[in-house]
């Protein structure tokens, strides 16, 4: 009797390690899935690549830092908000196809290149959960 239940202890033990382990299993996989990359990130015009995998979330939220103040004279696609005060620009992509997309923006005066930075965020195919991949 006694050994039976250190058996059921150690199998409810496995069992537990086991789903923690599963639940981690998809996130370095999954941040492979969406990629993010600036092709031009000088002067006034930026140009945001994002590179998404056949099996990769279909909805994206875009959101580029930039100097707070900063005016904003193009962006392509239109953002979907703009706070000036923060210096934030978010864009929801919808239904987004695998490929390579470009967030191209432009701003009316320079600023440098290390005040701009930009997050996407997607759900993790695998376990549903919130990812961000941070650009730079």
């Amino acid at each position: 009797m006694q050994q039976q239940k250190y058996y059921i202890r150690r199998a409810a033990i496995g069992a537990a390690f086991f789903l923690f382990c599963l639940s981690f299993a998809g996130t370095g996989q999954a941040a492979e899935l969406v990629t993010g990359r600036y092709l031009n990130k000088t002067g006034t015009r930026f140009v945001l690549e994002i590179s998404v995998a056949s099996s990769a979330p279909v909805n994206l939220i875009v959101i580029q830092k930039i100097p707070p103040g900063s005016g904003v004279v193009m962006a392509d696609p239109a953002f979907k908000k703009y706070n000036r005060k923060k210096g934030a620009m978010r864009w929801l992509l919808r239904n987004v196809s695998s490929g390579r997309h470009q967030v191209r923006f432009e701003l009316k005066q320079p600023v440098s290149p290390d005040s701009v930075r930009a997050e996407i965020r997607c759900k993790n195919p695998v376990n549903r959960q919130l990812m961000t991949i941070r650009v730079q």
